[in-house]
């Protein structure tokens, strides 16, 4: 009977710590950085002329990550659920595609840091298209993400 009672009071307490953690947020995920998919509502904000889009893959207008607005001079990404416009940090790259050449961008806005480390995999009637890393960094933190995507007019 004694040895029943321990058995029971260790299950107690083991229930205890799993209700009491379950009630605690996720420390990882409240310190991580989240890429998340752009609206098409954030895309229609401002116009498309001769812009970039960077996507997840598969490649669709669902799973854009990253989009260049106003002529190439605003960016806009989905971080932890909100929409952040960037604006190129230095001179954009050069806009002669050419196959296997490498390309390197960087955006900053509101705390937050993109880089795009891009490798042109080749160029249709109006695009350029890539394949690469975007990293985004939010003070401390950041994630990575693998990225298909294109610039053209």
């Amino acid at each position: 009977m004694q040895y029943a009672a321990i058995i029971v009071g260790a299950l107690c307490a083991i229930s205890a710590v799993t209700v009491a953690s379950a009630g605690e947020p996720d420390r990882r995920s409240r310190d991580s950085v989240q890429i998340d998919m752009l609206s098409a509502d954030a895309l229609e904000q401002l116009p498309y002329r001769c812009e970039c889009e960077f996507y997840r893959e598969p490649m669709s207008g669902a799973t854009t990550i990253f989009a260049t607005r106003q002529e190439r001079t605003v960016g806009l990404v989905e971080r932890n659920g909100r929409l952040v416009t960037l604006r190129r940090d230095g001179k954009p790259t050069n806009p002669i595609c050419r196959k296997n050449a490498r390309y390197r961008e960087r955006w900053v806005g509101d705390s937050t840091v993109v880089d795009i480390s891009q490798r042109a995999t080749g160029s249709g009637a109006e695009a350029c298209w890539y394949k690469g890393t975007m990293t985004v960094t939010v003070g401390g933190r950041r994630a990575s993400e693998a990225v298909i995507g294109a610039c053209g007019c």
